[in-house]
């Protein structure tokens, strides 16, 4: 038997923020796990990194129960001299995994969340969903709601290392070359300076460590990224509502006292997000990156992690730790009839693609690895 569900649009951030338990509840029997869709970071990006954009819950309930969720925002964006209403994913461009929070993965309620975002098309001239699972329930029910709208897709690569049965175990399935490397290099930084790697995790962390990582990013290849009082606002009040889970960790390393390198992320549902990271490039010839990966990667199998998950971005270095793919992807959707909306969000980025693969160079790696 079909229930009824019962379609509520949040737009306050009062509201979002008397959503958390129920979040919670819901995200529990979600498909999907990832710290990106905690009510914790969600509301966190909110407050202090929305910009001008508009709160766009649309919620699902079951009589007084949170049944499914999909967090969006409606942005003014503006492009050739024109401005377009962009319903897009929550946390976007800052969150690294997005989706549809439903109960159980139930098919009626990605199609009651597809649907409700069709009955609201004049509040909106673009749909653009960003890090969805290239294969999941949403994007099929989309496409469905949404089969005469106009339609551009962009695939994208996360790279993941799956649980391994031990470090040993692990080293012995690297190539050689992969292997004796980071050992090498390793061995190298502690002959010639005073290695020191830390590893804080929830509670541990303090400010301190945060403000390590934004001086060593300074110096880093993108030195802009914590510069802004927003950003720095967002992980401040991210590090309050989730250091009690034990859901943030920093790894350091240190040579001769002066941090070198970091990685950032999450450890959530038994997996490490590894979000951001950085090396200072003054630095560099020394490969302080390729070591604090070597370190973090024993740190996480040692501790029986189910998984290491590098995120977005297809930077070579991800490949060569016998890791795994998967594709995500982000969707456009455009009515046919908003022609100034499908010459900037359809065919101008479908041209530009044409181009990028014409001169396609390899990737270059990022982050100091």
């Amino acid at each position: 038997m079909t229930r009824t569900l019962q379609m509520r649009l949040i737009q306050e951030t009062e509201e979002f923020s008397s959503l958390r338990e129920d979040w919670d509840a819901l995200l529990a029997r979600n498909p999907v796990q990832t710290v990106f869709l905690t009510w914790e970071w969600l509301y966190a990006w909110w407050l202090h990194r929305r910009g001008q954009a508009k709160l766009w819950l649309i919620t699902a309930w079951d009589g007084e129960t949170l049944v499914g969720i999909a967090p969006l925002m409606l942005e003014r964006r503006k492009k050739l001299g024109t401005r377009q209403r962009v319903l897009c994913s929550l946390g976007t461009p800052d969150m690294d995994v997005s989706a549809f929070i439903v109960c159980d993965g139930a098919s009626e309620i990605y199609a009651a969340l597809a649907g409700e975002i069709r009955r609201q098309a004049a509040a909106w001239d673009v749909l653009e969903v960003n890090e969805f699972d290239g294969k999941s329930n949403e994007i099929s029910a989309l496409q469905s709601v949404f089969r005469d709208y106009a339609c551009a897709r962009k695939d994208n690569s996360h790279y993941y290392l799956p649980q391994q049965e031990n470090w040993e175990a692990y080293q012995k399935s690297l190539s050689q070359n992969a292997r004796g490397d980071a050992r090498r290099r390793l061995r190298r930084l502690q002959e010639n300076f005073k290695v020191a790697f830390i590893h804080h995790r929830g509670a541990e962390i303090n400010w301190q460590d945060m403000e390590t990582i934004f001086a060593l990013n300074e110096h880093g290849r993108y030195p802009h990224l914590y510069r802004p009082d927003s950003e720095r606002a967002f992980q401040r009040r991210l590090l309050e509502l989730t250091s009690a889970q034990g859901w943030p960790e920093v790894f350091l390393l240190y040579l001769d006292e002066q941090p070198a390198a970091y990685r950032y992320g999450f450890t959530f549902a038994n997996r490490f997000e590894d979000w951001r990271n950085g090396i200072d490039m003054r630095l560099s010839e020394h490969a302080a990156g390729k070591a604090l990966l070597w370190l973090t990667l024993e740190n996480c199998i040692q501790r029986g992690l189910s998984e290491v998950d590098f995120l977005r971005g297809d930077e070579n270095y991800k490949a060569r730790w016998q890791t795994e793919e998967r594709i995500y992807t982000q969707l456009r959707f455009v009515s046919r009839t908003r022609l100034l909306a499908l010459l900037n969000y359809i065919w101008l980025p479908r041209l530009k693609q044409f181009i990028r693969r014409q001169h396609r160079t390899p990737q270059k790696d990022k982050g100091g690895q």
